[in-house]
């Protein structure tokens, strides 16, 4: 009978060991599944943040792209509008002062304006808001030159303006000269501090 179950009790013992071995081997398996699985969601998470901050870069670079070509035109069309306006009041120093070229400078001098019209409202666009405020000030400057310039030329050729009044206009002039170099010194500054905001930004 003893000897029955020796042969018995050592194959349930192997059983007993395989069953635990499978049981230990299997547990360890899953721990290490659970291990690579945090593994791959942790390198996930890596690449993840790493690609948004590539984008964010990306876009912080498309912006300032974006804002600095938006400024470099109203700047351009500032300068332009301001030459024009100024080809326009010459005509009062030519010794022709003629009506059909004073019409091809006001006609010149409207459209430069037109331009850095559309320059400015691309700025307000792009923003920032104290960039777009500066441009909004631009625009009034150059505006109020182009009045000045107008009232002075048509209402010296059509002998329409009062000795008076062209004396206080030309005495304006000097202001509005200043102003207006002051405000495209502003918008550069804003512009400038814009620009090194967006870069600024992490």
């Amino acid at each position: 009978m003893g000897d029955l179950l020796t042969p018995i009790i050592t194959a349930a013992s192997a059983l007993l060991g395989v069953g635990l071995t499978g049981a230990i081997n299997a547990r360890s398996d899953k721990r290490k599944d659970k291990a690579l699985e945090r593994q791959q969601v942790h390198h996930e998470s890596v690449q993840e943040r790493n690609h948004i901050r590539e984008l964010h870069a990306e876009h912080k670079k498309w912006l300032r792209e974006q804002r600095l070509a938006a400024y470099q035109s109203l700047l351009t069309a500032m300068t332009q509008a301001r030459e024009a306006n100024w080809q326009y009041f010459n005509v009062l120093q030519s010794g022709s002062s003629s009506t059909s070229d004073a019409q091809e400078k006001r006609t010149a001098a409207r459209q430069a304006r037109s331009v850095a019209n559309q320059a400015s409202h691309t700025v307000q666009l792009e923003g920032p808001e104290a960039v777009s405020a500066v441009a909004v000030r631009c625009l009034e400057i150059m505006e109020i030159e182009y009045e000045r310039v107008a009232t002075l030329v048509e209402g010296t050729l059509t002998n329409n303006l009062s000795p008076q009044r062209e004396t206080e206009i030309r005495a304006a002039f000097a202001v509005g000269d200043q102003e207006y170099k002051d405000v495209l010194d502003l918008f550069v500054e804003t512009a400038r501090a814009a620009l090194g905001e967006i870069l600024a930004v992490g």
